[in-house]
């Protein structure tokens, strides 16, 4: 059986914050996981960057924007109200141009 190692990447720096991972599911704006024993952990503002099964890893990135961008894919899957998604957008859009900003 092939268990994982979940590293974490936020801020530019990886660390491990579970093993033995056999499951992974992206809940919303967070992200579970869960080993072999179903122990879960969760990681907010997350998503998953890369699957290594020969090095037994699997890689997350952690960011604000993450977040921001799930809450509103959700709400536009979900048939939700316009106002709710505009709402979302706002905010997603409003926090990548802070990010742009902070660039320059």
């Amino acid at each position: 059986m092939c268990e994982l190692s979940v590293l974490l990447s936020e801020d530019g720096a990886s660390r491990q914050i579970a093993k033995d991972v056999v499951y992974a599911l992206q809940n919303g704006d967070t992200l579970i996981v869960k080993d072999i024993l179903g122990t879960p952990t969760e990681v907010s503002s997350a998503m998953i960057a890369k699957v290594n099964i020969t090095n037994e890893t699997l890689t997350l990135i952690a960011h604000p924007l993450v977040g921001k961008f799930l809450k509103f894919f959700a709400l536009l899957t979900d048939e939700s109200d316009i106002s709710d998604i505009e709402q979302a957008w706002g905010q997603l859009k409003k926090t990548g141009d802070e990010l742009i900003l902070k660039k320059q």
